[in-house]
C-alpha cells in the first residue's frame, strides 16, 4: 500500500501549522483514524490469531491512559499486549488482571475476540522522545515496539531506518497478522511501506532517544 493509499483512512486536523514550499510542516496535528481491528480468519488477508500491532498517537483521546482504558473502548478484545525489552516477551493485559500504561511512541499487540472500526482520535506530541535500547542492562535483544506518528515523514521501511541512522538500528520489522510471523526489513533487502496506526519492531545495536520526524 503506497503512502497515498494508506492516509485515505486519516482525517488530519491541523492544530498549529506553518505552509512551507513542498508540504505542510506541523508543530502539533490532531488526527481521527478509522482503524479495522480484526478476530481470526477476519480481514483481507484473513487474521490468523486475531492480533494486530497498534500505534496511537503520542497525544491520546481523555481517558484513555491505561491498557483497560484502551480495553474497554475497542471493546471485543480478548488481550493487550506491551513488549517487555528485557525479557523479550508481551506482557499481557487481560479483564481483571494487573494493568499498565500506554506510552508515546510504544505499540501495544492487541488480540481481538471479534472484528471491530475502532477509531482512534488524539494529537500528536513534537516534543516527545522515545527511548529505543539496545542489547544491554535495559533490553535482553535489542527489539522495541515502535509506534511512528501519524504524519511521519518516512513511509518506508528503509526511510524508518535512515531517520534512526544505518548504523544505529539492525534492522525493523512489520507484522503479518495472516502468519503471525514478521517481514524484516535491513539495509538492501525488499522494502515494505509503513502504514498510519501501525506499530513496528525495531532492533537497535546502539541505545538512542529518538525525536521522530513529521509533517
Amino acid at each position: 500500500m503506497t503512502k497515498n493509499r494508506s492516509l485515505t483512512a486519516l482525517i488530519v486536523v491541523v492544530a498549529a501549522a506553518v505552509v512551507l514550499t513542498g508540504g505542510l510542516m506541523a508543530s502539533n496535528m490532531g488526527f481521527k483514524l478509522n482503524r479495522s481491528l480484526v478476530t481470526a480468519g477476519g480481514g483481507t488477508p484473513a487474521s490468523n490469531s486475531g492480533s494486530q500491532l497498534l500505534a496511537l498517537p503520542y497525544n491520546r483521546q481523555v481517558g484513555i491512559d491505561m491498557a483497560s482504558d484502551l480495553f474497554g473502548d475497542i471493546g471485543n478484545v480478548q488481550n493487550i499486549s506491551v513488549y517487555d525489552t528485557q525479557s523479550d516477551t508481551y506482557t499481557l493485559y487481560t479483564f481483571g488482571s494487573p494493568d499498565f500504561a500506554l506510552e508515546a511512541g510504544v505499540g501495544v499487540l492487541v488480540k481481538m475476540g471479534a472484528n471491530v472500526n475502532y477509531i482512534i482520535v488524539g494529537s500528536h506530541d513534537p516534543s516527545a522522545v522515545i527511548q529505543l535500547e539496545a542489547a544491554g542492562a535495559a533490553s535482553n535483544s535489542g527489539t522495541n515496539v515502535y509506534a511512528p506518528p501519524y504524519h511521519s515523514t518516512a513511509s518506508l521501511a528503509s526511510e524508518l531506518v535512515a531517520g534512526l541512522g544505518i548504523s544505529t538500528v539492525q534492522n525493523t520489522s512489520k507484522y503479518a497478522t495472516d502468519t503471525d510471523t514478521y517481514t524484516l526489513y535491513t539495509f538492501g533487502s525488499p522494502d515494505f511501506p509503513l502504514t498510519p496506526g501501525e506499530a513496528y519492531q525495531v532492533k537497535m545495536g546502539q541505545t538512542l532517544a529518538f525525536s521522530p520526524s513529521h509533517y
